[in-house]
């Protein structure tokens, strides 16, 4: 036979809710589950989510493709002027981290 479920509540601020939800959340855990492991000592592990902006995604991805090209023209012996290709993609990143970078 299952033991009882006893029904716990607490009082606190929205912003204290909130922070609680967003720990529980970095943690891959629920709020309860969350709470638990920190009264009952248990070690919380969290998960690292990095939230990236989708320009910001789709800007480097095109530049990964650009040097990829390049790398692949190197490789097949083709001659091509390198240096004003990596400088262009150096502006470019610059650029693109200023945009996002405060």
């Amino acid at each position: 036979m299952s033991e009882k479920k006893v029904l716990i509540t607490m009082k606190v601020t929205p912003e204290e809710r909130e922070l609680f939800k967003q720990k529980a959340d970095e943690a891959g855990l629920t709020l309860t589950d969350f709470i638990k492991s920190l009264v009952l000592e248990k070690k919380v592990k969290y998960q690292k989510v990095v939230k990236v902006d989708d320009r910001l995604l789709r800007e480097l991805n095109a530049w990964g493709n650009n040097l990829n090209q390049i790398a692949r023209k190197i490789n097949q012996d083709e001659k091509i002027d390198i240096l004003p290709l990596l400088l262009e993609i150096k502006e470019n990143l610059d650029e693109i981290k200023n945009s996002y970078v405060s």
